[in-house]
């Protein structure tokens, strides 16, 4: 699921592809499945996060979750254009990916944004480490854990006890280096 893990900035590029790829290959059929699960600010990429976006749009407007309504929605917010326009939204369409796989391709999407969301968060705690109490950084890191495990499906909830563990030794190391 780590398809580009040897990145700076956490994302899932490929899979974000794939989730796309998989609802327009489905007429919208593979969407119920990530509904509950993906956000658009989840995608890393704008373009992704714009057509994810439309799709939404189109699914709660009871309209069809296809290439070309989709691509209408792009193509009147204009939001799209800077990243390839219409040509971008075809080339994922024709990318397919099989609709039944969605679910695995959202989990790395999201799994990734979690990630985004630690990143943000720890580095924040960082530069604030010689200026808040120690008290202080331990509850903004337990607020930030807390508030990522929230947005895990049930099934990939991982225990905040090891999560916390890591955020302390962090911690720890940040306070070693003063």
């Amino acid at each position: 699921m780590n398809d580009d893990a040897g990145s700076l900035v956490p994302q899932a590029s490929e899979s974000e592809t794939a989730v796309l790829s998989a609802i327009l290959a489905s007429d919208g059929g593979a969407l119920p499945s990530v509904l509950d699960m993906l956000t658009p600010d989840d995608f890393y990429h704008p373009a992704n996060r714009e057509i994810y976006s439309a799709v939404l749009e189109c699914w709660q407007a009871n309209e069809p979750v296809e290439l070309v309504a989709v691509s209408r929605r792009c193509r009147s917010s204009g939001t799209v254009a800077p990243y390839g326009g219409v040509q971008y939204l075809s080339e994922i369409a024709l990318s397919y990916c099989n609709p039944a796989a969605v679910g695995y391709y959202a989990l790395a999407v999201l799994e990734a944004s979690r990630k985004r969301s630690l990143k943000r968060g720890f580095e924040n705690l960082a530069g604030s480490v010689n200026t808040i109490e120690a008290d202080d950084l331990i509850a903004g890191a337990m607020n930030s854990l807390r508030e990522v495990q929230d947005r895990l499906p049930p099934t990939g909830k991982v225990a905040l006890r090891e999560i916390a563990r890591d955020v302390f030794e962090n911690l720890e190391r940040l306070r070693e280096q003063e």
